[in-house]
């Protein structure tokens, strides 16, 4: 009995274990379409959304680590305008715009 691999006798009695879970469990089908319906049209309350999004602010402000963290996943992405075709006419808009202007000094 102390010494089974079966899953039927094993137990985690210790006392700091309050959420033991079995390493390597895979769910049903049928739980992940449960658990899916579940949470489908869920809304996070404007209340919590306040909440994370100050978390998130404050974080994003003292942890550089999780700035350069974020920064380098966005880096791997692919532009989501990659191989769009500009019309001249959009062409022709954007060079107006930026003529004149110093982009290096305004990114400072």
């Amino acid at each position: 009995l102390f010494n089974s691999t079966d899953k039927r006798y094993i137990f985690n009695i210790s006392s700091s274990s309050k959420n033991a879970t079995v390493t390597g469990w895979k769910h049903t089908q049928e739980w992940k379409e449960k658990q899916s319906e579940r949470k489908l049209g869920f809304k996070h309350s404007d209340e919590t959304k306040e909440k994370m999004s100050t978390i998130l602010k404050e974080r994003w402000e003292t942890d550089m680590e999780y700035r350069n963290k974020l920064s380098n996943s966005a880096k791997k992405r692919p532009s989501n305008r990659k191989g769009v075709k500009l019309s001249e006419e959009t062409k022709l808009k954007i060079s107006k715009t930026k003529k004149g202007t110093n982009y290096k000094k305004q990114q400072k």
